[in-house]
């Protein structure tokens, strides 16, 4: 599906949107983007933790009203404001102005050169973020857990295993950040929980190869 961007709707990431909703999103260029979609039916009232590192305009929205509690997780106090103030609207989400790791622990913010989009957490710096593991800051099942957070998603892996052993959450996690990302983050989560499906996603371009996504849905149960 091609559709033209607009300045009324958003969309986070250029990627992963679940529940009957927007999969993927690649710039076309023009104005455009390209759209995939997942033919499912949407679950609700669920709980989703989404960590966001970029935001854009574009038509396709997504269905965060189908979710009881969304967990939103930003490491940019500037991008931070910037949700609150356009998902308004939403009741259901909780903004964290956090680094998602594999222990709680105080980082400074590296600023990308380039955008927010590339931010990240180090040891050194002026601006301090507070990091978490989210089997310490979430205390509730989760049943999505989206990432794309600059080659941090191994750490913050490691910080839901409880989770993830005892939910069984869908995952889409990024794993072009690191080149190891490839294998390492399926043995991890594997290592963590034997009832899941994977799938691996390009939706980059034909330049550099970003936006590879693993996807791990639960196996179907038999009884």
């Amino acid at each position: 599906t091609i559709i033209k961007h607009t300045n009324q709707t958003l969309h986070y990431s250029g990627k992963y949107f679940i529940g009957g909703k927007m999969l993927a999103g690649q710039n076309e260029g023009n104005g455009y983007a390209k759209i995939t979609y997942v033919r499912e039916k949407p679950e609700k009232k669920n709980t989703k933790l989404d960590n966001v590192r970029y935001i854009k305009n574009c038509t396709s929205y997504n269905t965060y009203n189908n979710y009881k509690k969304i967990y939103c997780y930003e490491i940019t106090k500037e991008t931070t404001a910037i949700l609150k103030n356009t998902l308004s609207n939403f009741d259901n989400i909780v903004y964290k102005n956090k680094a998602v790791l594999d222990k709680n622990q105080t980082l400074y913010l590296k600023e990308s050169p380039v955008n927010a989009s590339a931010n990240q957490v180090g040891d050194i710096g002026t601006v301090e973020v507070e990091a978490v593991a989210l089997d310490n800051d979430v205390l509730e099942r989760i049943d999505i857990l989206k990432m794309d957070i600059e080659g941090s998603e191994y750490q913050a892996l490691m910080g839901a295993k409880n989770h993830i052993k005892n939910d069984t959450p869908k995952l889409l996690i990024s794993v072009y950040h690191n080149n190891d990302d490839l294998w390492r983050i399926p043995k991890l989560i594997d290592e963590y929980n034997k009832d899941y499906n994977y799938y691996l996603r390009y939706y980059g371009n034909n330049i550099y190869p970003t936006e590879i996504v693993l996807i791990c849905t639960p196996k179907p149960r038999i009884y």
